[in-house]
């Protein structure tokens, strides 16, 4: 068994990659397993904010993915339950798709509107531990 693990720059390239009709089921005689990431990068991602704790994720999936057919990932996100409602995460593989409903501002679902929001993950700063000064470690 060969591990195999590539490493890209461009955005576009990644999320293509990410897509496992796009490589062969085999080489030769050796069978490829892709092990594909979790998620795409933030610039594919929306969330859904304010959705009712009273829709299951799954109906929720199934809604979405009727609806948009470049969906990687949906998932709740973590630590935003509340009493009511919580936020949803969405992977999207196309770029032209996620603008669209990013830009539309609400989403339907189950009956109801939701917020549409970007994705903002959190940053990541490096600090040094010797001399405390940001950029470096």
């Amino acid at each position: 068994m060969v591990n195999i693990m590539g490493i890209v720059k461009d955005i576009s390239l990644y999320v293509y990659l990410c897509d496992v009709r796009h490589y062969p089921q085999q080489i030769d005689a050796f069978q490829l397993t892709i092990l594909l990431p979790v998620h795409l990068p933030p610039q594919h991602v929306i969330i859904i904010k304010f959705v009712p704790n009273d829709h299951s994720l799954t109906d929720i999936e199934e809604d979405l993915k009727k609806r948009y057919t470049s969906i990687y990932h949906i998932e709740e996100m973590n630590g935003t339950r509340r009493s009511h409602s919580r936020h949803i995460r969405i992977d999207i593989y196309n770029k032209d798709e996620q603008t669209t409903i990013q830009n539309s501002g609400i989403i339907t679902l189950g009956g109801m509107q939701c917020e549409i929001d970007e994705y903002l993950p959190a940053p990541k700063i490096l600090v040094c531990m010797k001399c405390h000064a940001p950029g470096h470690a």
